[in-house]
């Protein structure tokens, strides 16, 4: 059985450029008929064709494939059969890795989408509370002598305060993005902090002055 070019390539639905490449390279060399110069495959051809594109297929380069098609060893071909497995084994891994964060990203969007609002806001108690804020230029404070010197004290107080620490301004543009106001932020004063609080009010130069 002899098969054109156009015949091998409807066949495994490559591109005839392809196969005359191969051929170019030497990885696959169709027989030539003498009378009239066409080049021609045989069976031979197409299980060898069969084989080069099933391991190209696992991302074993053309160079490496043509090596051990040319070397006609048991052993090279055990080993590129062995890299093959491990190929397989790595999509695998890699494709079960895919499922995985795709099955998460399903239930997280099922549970928006069928998220139930418990709460009774009818019930909901608000309280009048008074309190004073002490608004300060986060960039001079955080700059200042005062506080490069003090900043692990200062830490410390901070995390043990029974709440946020600070308070930040918040603008929305066009109704769609929210912007933090990073230079100014402000404290609220209660019997954890007023030491600290007072300590900068005696230091005009760091910016937190400013009572509310």
């Amino acid at each position: 059985m002899k098969l054109s070019i156009g015949q091998v390539s409807k066949i495994f639905d490559i591109s005839k450029d392809t196969l005359r490449y191969y051929d170019k390279i030497g990885i696959l060399t169709p027989e030539v008929d003498k009378n009239n110069g066409y080049r021609y495959y045989l069976l031979k051809h197409l299980e060898k064709l069969g084989l080069i594109l099933g391991i190209k297929y696992l991302g074993i380069s053309l160079a490496d494939i043509k090596k051990t098609i040319e070397s006609e060893d048991v052993k090279e071909y055990k080993n590129l059969v062995i890299r093959e497995e491990e190929i397989i084994k790595r999509k695998i891994k890699e494709l079960e890795e895919l499922q995985e964060i795709i099955h998460n990203s399903k239930e997280i969007l099922d549970k928006i989408i069928n998220f139930d609002n418990q709460y009774d806001f009818s019930k909901l108690k608000i309280n009048d509370e008074s309190f004073n804020l002490y608004g300060f230029d986060t960039k001079i404070v955080l700059n200042s002598d005062l506080y490069k010197k003090d900043e692990v004290t200062i830490e410390k107080e901070l995390v043990h305060l029974n709440e946020e620490p600070y308070i930040y301004i918040y603008n929305i543009l066009e109704n769609e993005t929210i912007e933090e106001d990073e230079t100014m932020a402000f404290i609220k004063e209660n019997e954890n902090n007023i030491s600290l609080i007072q300590k900068y009010l005696k230091e005009e130069k760091v910016g937190f002055t400013r009572k509310m």
